[in-house]
This record gives C-alpha cells, sequence and structure tokens, in this order.
C-alpha cells in the first residue's frame, strides 16, 4: 500500500492530540475541536472508512 500523503494514525491519534493538550494547558487556547476531529479520522474518518482502531489487540493499524 502507498502512502499518499504523510499522516499516520499514530500523529492523528498519539502526538498531535498529546501536543495540543499541552498547548492548550500552557496557551488557554482551547483545541477541542481539533482534538475531536483528530479521533474521528481514525474511527472511521479515514479515506478508506475503517476504523483504525483495535481495541482487542490494543493497537491503532497505520492502514490496511
Amino acid at each position: 500500500m502507498e502512502a499518499h500523503y504523510p499522516v499516520l494514525s499514530v500523529h492523528q491519534y498519539a502526538l498531535a492530540p498529546l501536543a495540543l493538550i499541552e498547548h492548550s494547558q500552557v496557551s488557554g487556547a482551547d483545541h477541542a475541536e481539533a482534538l475531536t476531529a483528530s479521533r474521528a479520522w481514525v474511527r472511521f474518518g479515514n479515506e478508506r472508512k475503517v476504523d483504525l482502531a483495535d481495541a482487542g489487540r490494543k493497537v491503532v493499524w497505520d492502514g490496511l
């Protein structure tokens, strides 16, 4: 599978949200909408419309 852009689920589900949460705590900025969109992308909001979070295996897939 060839990636068409450099966004991985780890960015959407973990790294970006952690950075936004930290930024919110320091700056007082509200990133709630971006955090919700980030999780939605992993949970069926991606181009393939699949859930990349596999709770049974405790993993978030980068792609299928």
